[in-house]
């Protein structure tokens, strides 16, 4: 009965009878089991959650993962050097085109900060951000028409197909396969 008058809250939250008895365990000890397991199914579902990579998602590599493309396409031999220094030269090429564009970006949002705003000055920096984004997608797709001349048949088609999954990625949707 001391037990009642000392815990009387676990019998209005859990409404256990005084006589509560599973296999002779006491609620104490029943408590303390229902407690862990609550704990370590916790543990399992966070580790679940920071752990598992769900299935059917492929990471697309970074910019700086210059063997990506051979390793993705099985690349080899004189033509994986061909295109490690292809990629290079790509990615060399866009860091600066994209260097450009924020500088031009900046520039043009810079001019907020002035109280008058001359609209043509606005439209010579739209202007110059669209003409660098064209040299961006023009240089993009041409070294990808250069990648598929060093690809076999069957290369060219993983080719379009990781095009088409970083498109998707990007959010831009791709054509649909036509074959």
């Amino acid at each position: 009965m001391k037990s009642q008058e000392q815990k009387p809250y676990l019998q209005c939250i859990f409404h256990i009878p005084n006589k509560f008895n599973v296999i002779g365990m006491d609620r104490v000890k029943l408590y303390k089991i229902v407690i862990v397991t609550l704990v370590v199914i916790n543990l399992l579902t966070i580790g679940t959650v920071w752990f598992v990579k769900p299935k059917g998602h492929r990471p697309m590599p970074h910019e700086h993962s210059m063997t990506f493309l051979a390793g993705e396409l099985g690349i080899t031999g004189t033509n994986k050097t061909l295109l490690d220094a292809m990629e290079t030269e790509h990615h060399t090429v866009k860091r600066e085109l994209l260097e450009k564009n924020k500088q031009l970006r900046e520039h043009l949002f810079g001019l907020l900060k002035k109280t008058a705003i001359d609209s043509l000055n606005v439209n010579r920096y739209i202007d110059s951000i669209l003409i660098n984004q064209k040299n961006i997608e023009i240089m993009t797709f041409d070294h990808f028409k250069k990648v598929k001349a060093l690809c076999t048949p069957q290369q060219q088609i993983k080719l379009e197909e990781t095009i088409a999954e970083a498109i998707r990625m990007a959010g831009g949707k791709p054509p649909k396969n036509k074959r």
